[in-house]
């Protein structure tokens, strides 16, 4: 007598253990990088009153994770820091038409109330934690995969 014996079954039940534990694993990654660019981006972000740091909050779905910056007033600071809008033209009512351009972080320019503007944080820190979070983005999601193989055997 031949015997033959298959370890399908086995297979079969790891990869419904694998399809439940890899999502779970995954969204554990996202929330965790989630975590790591808030405090990145909170760090770099300039302060003066606070709001643009206490405006850094992160969202976690399914399959993604949203890091946002965002100060809920007429002036947007936020993007102009994170040099997405990286000079203001004069014609801009926040500054003095005689400055001709303001870059975030140039030196002597001029704020409304006539005083000299003390830069603080980093320019394009949204910029500069995306590149952090890309270069941490394989190693957590390796681990993620690797997690949740390990505990589908």
């Amino acid at each position: 007598m031949i015997s033959v014996e298959s370890n399908a079954t086995q297979v079969a039940n790891a990869i419904k253990k694998l399809k439940h534990n890899l999502p779970i694993e995954n969204k554990k990654a996202l929330l965790e990088l989630a975590k790591i660019g808030k405090r990145i981006a909170v760090n770099a972000a300039p302060s003066k009153s606070g709001a643009l740091r206490h405006g850094i909050y992160y969202k976690v779905f399914k399959n993604k994770a949203e890091i946002i910056s965002a100060v809920p007033k007429s002036f947007p600071y936020h993007f102009w820091v994170n040099q997405n809008i990286p000079t203001i033209r004069a014609r801009f009512p926040y500054f003095d038409a005689g400055q001709g351009e303001i870059a975030y972080g140039q030196s002597g320019a001029i704020a409304p109330s006539g005083k000299p503007i003390n830069w603080t944080g980093s320019a394009g820190y949204f910029n500069e934690t995306a590149k952090i979070l890309t270069a941490q983005f394989g190693k957590k999601f390796s681990f993620a995969v690797e997690t949740a193989i390990r505990k589908s055997r």
